[in-house]
């Protein structure tokens, strides 16, 4: 039992890849939430909790969820923001950049060190080891450095645009990118040497605690369109 966390052999706990938090806006009056499936054959689903491995000692855990209290208060118990003369962006404000970024890399590396089917596109390879290296000794890196994008999705008729679905790899100008999209917001993660050049880098969280947040209308997202249309195709959408 080798925590992949710190490497050592210690008894491990049952690790959560995606944090509580994410799932608790999808919960319905029972505490549960409907998970879609667009494969043939395989049924809509209530589940209660998220996806847990053996991944992690109480010790790499404790670590891991200072990260995690900081992100959940500030991007959902008490945000902090201000305009920027944009409508369809604001700037948030307080941010702890180390808590923030830590919580963001950690993210990434769990889905790809997850055995779940569902995390089977995130695959790091040796920026892995990396990663793994920046959380133990608690280095955030770089602001360039696996910078990560934050959009708010919302739909016309419901406002936010709540659902977790299964991340997938592709490239954003050219950059190998991973896109998460957990609780109303797509993670856009991009994972290349030169992120320096990427456009948008404004948008990665900057050091002195501020990170401009897009909002975006989710019936203009083609993935997402795709994926309701795969649901509607095998009958599990209305």
């Amino acid at each position: 039992m080798i925590c992949r966390l710190c490497l050592k052999q210690k008894p491990l706990c049952n690790s959560h890849i995606i944090p509580e938090f994410f799932y608790k806006m999808m919960y319905d009056e029972k505490r549960r939430m409907i998970k879609l499936s667009a494969v043939p054959g395989e049924r809509n689903l209530y589940r209660q909790k998220g996806i847990y491995e053996k991944l992690l000692c109480n010790d790499c855990e404790q670590i891991i969820n200072k990260f995690e209290k900081h992100v959940k208060h500030v991007f959902y118990d008490e945000m902090h923001h201000q305009e920027t003369g944009n409508t369809n962006e604001i700037k948030l404000i307080d941010l702890d950049y180390d808590n923030v970024k830590l919580f963001q890399l950690s993210l990434l590396w769990r889905a790809s060190i997850a055995s779940n089917p569902f995390f089977e596109s995130v695959k790091l390879g040796r920026h892995e080891e990396k990663i793994r290296n920046m959380i133990i000794s608690r280095n955030p890196g770089d602001v360039n450095e696996y910078g990560c994008i934050i959009i708010g999705l919302y739909t016309k008729e419901v406002g936010t645009f709540d659902a977790i679905i299964k991340p997938e790899r592709g490239r954003v100008e050219g950059h190998y990118a991973y896109r998460f999209v957990l609780g109303s917001n797509l993670w856009l993660y991009l994972v290349s040497k030169h992120t320096n050049l990427f456009e948008r880098k404004k948008y990665f969280l900057q050091k002195n605690g501020t990170m401009i947040l897009k909002f975006f209308p989710a019936e203009k997202a083609p993935f997402i369109l795709k994926m309701i249309d795969n649901l509607r195709k095998t009958g599990k959408l209305a």
